[in-house]
């Protein structure tokens, strides 16, 4: 997975996760894009003149169901677990830090109060795990 897309709702429970630091080598592997999800920008016209077709941001994460999370791309929906609590997470702040801004690889260390802060805005959402967080099962569609 090399881009990660949220839903604005997804930071409705970012009480739930531990920031603790994330690697300088682990943000220059990553692309994160977060926001809310955008729809495609070319429909299927576009692809039938031959014209080059741009896709938007793909969502990848998103929750359904209350507490239910699933792990979505455009070929497969899988339900995901979370099965440990603390670890080391990917975090991006409210305003992106630029791709050509000195200080996107700096290593970022976040206490567990400054996501959880009660009564006061959260700055950062928590974008995915550094380390094996989840637990990813196919979901079977009901019928």
């Amino acid at each position: 997975m090399t881009h990660v897309t949220l839903r604005g709702s997804f930071s409705d429970c970012s009480a739930d996760y531990r920031v603790l630091s994330v690697s300088t080598e682990y943000l220059r592997e990553i692309k994160c894009r977060v926001g809310a999800a955008s729809e495609r920008k070319c429909g299927e016209s576009s692809v039938n003149r031959g014209e080059s077709v741009q896709l938007g941001q793909t969502t990848l994460m998103t929750l359904k169901g209350g507490n239910q999370l699933l792990l979505c791309d455009d070929d497969q929906t899988f339900r995901v677990r979370r099965v440990e609590y603390s670890n080391t997470l990917l975090f991006a702040e409210e305003q992106p830090i630029e791709a050509h801004s000195p200080s996107a690889g700096a290593e970022a260390r976040v206490t567990p109060s400054t996501l959880s802060g009660a009564g006061g805005e959260k700055k950062h959402v928590v974008v995915c795990s550094a380390e094996r967080v989840f637990e990813t099962k196919p979901a079977v569609p009901y019928c």
